[in-house]
């Protein structure tokens, strides 16, 4: 079986709760990513996604200069252990209606995963099929 930690990016990006939606919306489009973690006093405490800014800033009128990542994330963070499968992580998105799970590693998020990324073609190398 191919493991979150086969597909997963490893990169996590982080903002403080009180960050504006505006730039937190610059910061995601330069880094090419769909998702932040948001934290408050160095502790992770929720995340925000591209459907969040749209479902909870945009579509509510929402003043993006204003507003904070704090005022639309979602929490809890849900997260997944790096060697548990694709198809658990499937399972957990699906139990849980989220798009994103943390990836972890012990104590320490190491990753993310997204239905994005499960839908990719990486298991044409060779391994599992």
């Amino acid at each position: 079986m191919i493991t979150v930690k086969k597909i997963m990016t490893p990169n996590v990006y982080s903002l403080s709760h009180d960050t504006t939606i505006r730039k937190a919306s610059k910061i995601m489009k330069e880094k090419n990513i769909g998702s932040l973690y948001i934290k408050e006093n160095d502790k992770l405490i929720g995340v925000v996604t591209e459907t969040d800014i749209v479902r909870k800033g945009v579509a509510d009128d929402i003043d993006m200069d204003l507003a904070s990542l704090g005022d639309i994330m979602s929490s809890p963070i849900y997260t997944i252990d790096i060697n548990k499968t694709v198809t658990e992580a499937n399972e957990m998105m699906d139990k849980h209606k989220v798009r994103h799970l943390a990836v972890k590693e012990g104590d320490n998020i190491v990753g993310v995963i997204s239905a994005r990324d499960l839908l990719h073609p990486i298991y044409l190398d060779g391994e599992g099929w």
